[in-house]
């Protein structure tokens, strides 16, 4: 897609590609009169007899000849260099004449973009016209082209500011309401508003200086564009300027238009503008008529092939002739023909334009007299057919209503039925696509009062990441459409679907997760030791639908630092999750436990240690509806024999507050750690919960009532972690575990199922009972032991306390080591 910042070689304005630096867009920068078989398409006809006055056709476009395009690739010094004309949206032409802006124009919207003008002049005006052009240097014949495109702005940031009523009282102030002036004044207004603050600019993103710089002249470039169409219109002030005869003078002139203030949207310039985008831009290419008096001194020109005298008393114009003209894209629009119906008076004809240059001739009608004078009204109405559509999707004919014409000519211009809008699909120049393979692109269009809907599909990939959509339209003021994007991953990736969107004249595809997680892995090994080191990391976003997986390898060849990369959504979501594997040179293998970090680099070591870390919310606590003040949060983890612990404190007074608690740890059954939580009211009471033993990496804090501290009806729980670490299981088979609590008096009665433990499953087992205002802080347990060997003891299964299954041993122990309890002897 162009950029919005186009140079001007030779007449030409040319705008660069924002993905490939040989592609060029081109506009060519004056209008001119269009030539057919070598000949200017103007001419003035002056009526004599009893009618006097005249009629002026112009036929002007903004074509480019080959040879120019070649002498421009020349200068451009860019090694296979590619020119391709602006694609146009939308557009008018106004021709202005003795200070009298005629009717705008539509011009054709493609090729050389043609427009006509047929004017009907009084006897005045054919006089001067005749002058004009025959006897002087220049005319006061102009031609202004207003040409909508789309282009992509630059993806800098930055925060504008402005003032409207300051900004329009300095203009009237400075130049009044029928000044002309030209762009230079324009830019020199900006400068002045910014200086006295009347528009404020404000860069965002931090760049160099000179890439500063160079952002800040893309801002005035878009503040000037915002200004001249807010309060300025394009205008054309003849003056003397040396060219070469038939040709225009650019002369880009503008008039200050009085509008009402607030009238106007107040954000148009108070906005941020943050990120790659395409906009729509007007460009004027205009100019004034140049005479002809040096071709025809130097008789080069003949001076009847521009002015022709009729008399319409004449015979020969007893007759009412009309030429129709094509101005139909059969190419593009996919138009079989065109059948155009005239009437005259009671009589009708029908001619068909087969082709986008077609022109026929009507067969000549009878004049008719109306008190002496040739009636010239001629009605038209025509109707265009379409080929290879379905007509499910859209009509496959359209009629137009019916007009008149006074002239000898008439255009058919088939878009004023409808619009072919070209919508740019295009990827932003920093897609990644490394992670994927395609983009498909699903668009619905529907109108249902013009019996249209679309369904077009679009594949986008690394080879072809633009394509253009040429939107059929019955309505111009409905141009939105809805799409869906489908980005299909590389391997390694998730596949990622947007839900449907909406847009106007253009979709940009973006990278889908502009933001990336990155981790550094650092290993830091003797590798004398150590054969080879695996990492695995990951990076899960569920409701995004992203989960993202690395493999590094680590040996004494290959111990570069790596970086683990991951698209991420959601910034609050920062953890990854990685595993370490130590491959040792006498083929031992170490495995770290499941860790966790947010930090942006991790340390690989022989000594290492896992990591966890526990998130703590309050996304579930009514601070103002409970009344409470803050929330104070004290957690710690200990393992006293790997001599590990950390505690911490945190405190939370609103429901989006987080908090994440992190410690090392080494064996994976001792996960678990310890926290209680004192609550501040409003009204002063301050209560505090029994401190209670989790494993969770989600700790979650619910809402309390003062009610529930003051009537003292706090539920505590009752915690046993059972352990079966270092039991000599050479001699044990497994071992069956029961626990009960008792209270009579406030009728609680709990028993655990059986817990069994193997030598394969030593995993500690923790047993909860809810006390319920419970004193009593001593349970019941006992033990059955499975032997291997029945030798043993002489039995194949010994009961503790013993000697019977009916005997049982009390205790208070909250951790529960069954190692220092049964002891079975190997002898």
């Amino acid at each position: 897609m162009l950029e919005l910042k186009p140079q001007v070689i030779n007449g030409i304005y040319l705008f660069p590609d924002n993905i490939d630096p040989s592609r060029y867009y081109y506009l060519l920068q004056e209008p001119q009169i269009a030539q057919r078989n070598g000949e200017f398409q103007i001419k003035l006809i002056k009526y004599s007899g009893a009618v006097k006055g005249g009629m002026f056709s112009l036929e002007v476009d903004l074509n480019v000849e080959q040879e120019r395009l070649q002498q421009v690739s020349r200068e451009m010094k860019i090694p296979g260099v590619q020119l391709e004309p602006v694609a146009i949206i939308d557009g008018s032409v106004k021709l202005i004449i003795l200070d009298k802006i005629y009717k705008p124009q539509k011009p054709a919207l493609f090729g050389n973009n043609q427009a006509v003008f047929c004017l009907s002049l009084t006897q005045d005006e054919v006089v001067i016209l005749e002058q004009a052009l025959l006897e002087a240097e220049f005319t006061t014949i102009g031609v202004v082209y207003a040409l909508d495109y789309l282009a992509l702005r630059p993806s800098y940031a930055y925060q504008l500011r402005a003032n409207w009523e300051r900004v329009q009282q300095y203009i009237e102030e400075k130049f009044g309401l029928n000044f002309v002036f030209f762009k230079v004044d324009i830019e020199n207004v900006i400068d002045q508003l910014i200086e006295n603050r009347s528009i404020e600019i404000k860069l965002d993103s931090f760049t160099p200086e000179d890439e500063d710089s160079k952002n800040r002249d893309r801002i005035l470039q878009e503040i000037q564009s915002m200004v001249l169409s807010t309060f300025f219109e394009p205008t054309l002030k003849p003056v003397p300027i040396k060219d070469k005869s038939g040709e225009f003078s650019l002369l880009p002139g503008f008039s200050y238009r009085r509008i009402d203030i607030t009238t106007i949207d107040q954000r148009f310039l108070n906005l941020t503008v943050n990120e790659e985008t395409t906009v729509r831009r007007s460009i004027y290419p205009q100019g004034n008529l140049q005479g002809f008096l040096q071709l025809i001194q130097q008789g080069k020109l003949d001076c009847d092939r521009i002015i022709t005298t009729i008399d319409l008393d004449d015979p020969f114009f007893r007759h009412r002739q009309v030429q129709v003209i094509s101005r139909g894209n059969f190419e593009e629009d996919g138009i079989s023909q065109i059948s155009v119906t005239l009437q005259y008076g009671d009589e009708l004809k029908t001619i068909l334009l087969q082709s986008s240059t077609d022109r026929k001739n009507v067969e000549p009608w009878n004049s008719i007299l109306n008190d002496g004078v040739v009636q010239r009204d001629v009605k038209a109405k025509y109707t265009v057919s379409f080929k290879n559509f379905d007509s499910s999707q859209r009509p496959n004919t359209l009629e137009s209503p019916e007009t008149v014409t006074i002239f000898n000519q008439l255009e058919i211009v088939p878009r004023e039925l409808y619009s072919i809008i070209p919508v740019s699909i295009t990827t932003s120049s920093t897609f990644p696509w490394e992670r994927y393979e395609t983009v498909q692109v699903k668009i619905l269009y529907q109108d249902e009062a013009n019996k249209i809907r679309l369904e077009p599909n679009f594949y986008l990939n690394r080879q072809n990441y633009q394509q253009i959509w040429k939107m059929f339209v019955g309505d111009r003021l409905r141009k939105k459409f809805q799409y869906q994007l489908s980005y299909q991953p590389t391997s390694g990736n998730s596949y990622y679907k947007t839900s449907w969107l909406e847009a106007e004249e253009q979709i940009i595809v973006h990278n889908p997760f502009p933001q990336e997680r990155t981790l550094t892995v650092i290993p830091l090994f003797s590798w004398s030791e150590i054969r080879e080191v695996e990492v695995q990391l990951n990076y899960q976003d569920p409701s995004n639908n992203i989960n993202e997986n690395q493999v590094f390898l680590f040996s004494e060849s290959d111990s570069e630092n790596k970086i683990f990369s991951a698209r991420m959504r959601n910034p609050e979501l920062r953890l990854v999750t990685y595993y370490v594997t130590i491959f040792f040179a006498d083929e031992k293998i170490w495995q770290l436990p499941r860790s966790v970090t947010l930090d942006k680099r991790i340390f690989l070591t022989q000594d290492m240690k896992a990591h966890q870390i526990v998130a703590i919310s309050a996304e579930k606590v009514d601070f103002e509806a409970n009344q409470i003040k803050e929330i104070t949060v004290e957690i710690s983890y200990e393992d006293a024999k790997a001599g590990l612990f950390n505690k911490s404190n945190y405190v939370f007074d609103s429901s989006g507050d987080r908090a994440y608690f992190e410690f090392d740890y080494l064996d994976a059954r001792r996960q678990h750690y310890q926290y209680r939580t004192t609550y501040l009211f409003t009204n002063g009471i301050q209560g505090t919960t029994d401190w209670q033993i989790v494993d969770s990496d989600k700790l979650i804090l619910e809402s309390k009532t003062s009610d529930f501290f003051h009537s003292e009806s706090i539920t505590e729980n009752l915690t046993v972690e059972i352990s079966a670490k270092n039991l000599n299981w050479q001699q044990i088979e497994s071992v069956k575990v029961l626990l009960a609590f008792e209270d009579k008096n406030i009728g609680i009665k709990e028993a655990s199922e059986a817990i069994y433990f193997r030598e394969k499953n030593q995993e500690s087992f923790f047993w909860e009972v809810e006390l319920k205002n419970s004193p009593i802080r001593t349970y019941k347990w006992q033990a059955i032991v499975y032997l291997r060997d029945k030798s043993v003891n002489r039995k194949d299964k010994i009961y503790h306390p013993g000697p019977t299954a009916k005997n049982w041993q009390e205790t208070d122990k909250q951790q529960l080591n069954l190692k220092d309890y049964l002891k079975v002897n190997e002898k």
